[in-house]
């Protein structure tokens, strides 16, 4: 029975270390996309309501904001890619496969960037 317990815990570790994988890499594509997608292509002159949006520079914005998406885009790719190899366990263990203490840091950092992010949201009174 020592021996089932054992192949059933390396069976729900290698899944669980799978999922930490695929959740960490749709938090990556998130903050990548909300890097540009939360700023404004065009701007006002002076940042004043008064002025008229700022179009003699357009063209090198949409050039700029294009070449943001299309890196994104790769990424997007990338990491579809290596959450269907982690879905259908195809990558090799020691890809996704961390010692406990590197585990427990990168949990502890995503509590923290949670906790972070709820303090910067407005309260709903």
């Amino acid at each position: 029975t020592s021996d089932y317990i054992e192949t059933l815990l390396s069976l729900v570790r290698n899944v669980h270390f799978r999922v930490l994988k695929a959740q960490e890499n749709i938090e990556q594509l998130k903050r990548m996309i909300n890097e540009w997608a939360m700023v404004p292509i065009l701007t006002r002159k002076d940042s004043k309501p008064d002025n008229l949006l700022a179009i003699g520079e357009r063209e090198a914005r949409f050039n700029k904001r294009y070449k943001d998406i299309e890196i994104v885009n790769e990424e997007i790719q990338r990491i579809i890619d290596e959450n269907y190899k982690l879905y259908f366990n195809l990558l090799d263990e020691s890809f996704y496969i961390r010692d406990d203490y590197e585990l427990a840091s990168s949990q502890l950092e995503s509590d923290e960037i949670a906790i972070e992010e709820d303090l910067a949201q407005p309260s709903e009174l």
